[in-house]
Formats: structure tokens, sequence, C-alpha cells
């Protein structure tokens, strides 16, 4: 601190904004390093976790879709729009569900 003291205060005044300066552009470096980072892990969610999320909600409908028409073909054996319902949500199912597993094998690798 002996050294600091001998200073003249211009000099003083010169080494206090270049320690602010490093340490701005240290908070800068870091929080641009931070943001690229959050904006890879969200691409990852948003093509990996989120697309299986809509999918899986998805099949929840579809499910639900199909115990519908299975009640209504049990009630009424002859409704062949039941029927088409059930083979509707069924592909629908399928579809939803290979496309949960294909990303959720992609970003499992």
């Amino acid at each position: 601190m002996n050294f600091f003291a001998n200073l003249k205060i211009s000099h003083k005044m010169l080494i206090i904004s270049l320690l602010v300066c490093v340490l701005l552009a240290t908070a800068f470096v870091l929080g641009n390093w931070w943001i690229r980072e959050l904006g890879r892990d969200f691409h990852a969610y948003a093509s990996g976790h989120q697309v299986v999320a809509f999918a899986a909600a998805e099949m929840y409908a579809e499910g639900l879709q199909s115990e519908q028409a299975t009640r209504n073909i049990l009630l009424n054996p002859a409704d062949e729009k039941a029927m088409k319902n059930y083979r509707k949500a069924l592909v629908n199912f399928d579809a939803a569900y290979n496309k949960a597993k294909k990303v959720s094998d992609e970003t499992s690798d």
C-alpha cells in the first residue's frame, strides 16, 4: 500500500479506471459466454424435450379419443362413425408415438 500512497492523484485515478475497465470487460465476456450457452441449451430443449412433451400430450389426447370411440362401439356395435374415429385415433396415436420415439432416440445419443 505504500506504493499506492506515493503516487500522484492522476496516476491513482488512472489505475482505478483501468481496473474498472478490466472488470467491465471481464463481465462483458462472461455475460456473452453465458448468453451463448443459454441459447445452446434452449435450442437443445426446444428441438428435443419439448417435441417429446408435445408428442406425449398428443398421445394422451388420442388415447382419450380411442377410449371414447371404444365406449361408443361397445354401446352400439353398428356405429360406423365410432369405428372410423377409433381407427383415426389409433393412427394418430401411432404417429405421435413414432415421432416421440424418433426424437428421443436422436437426443439420447
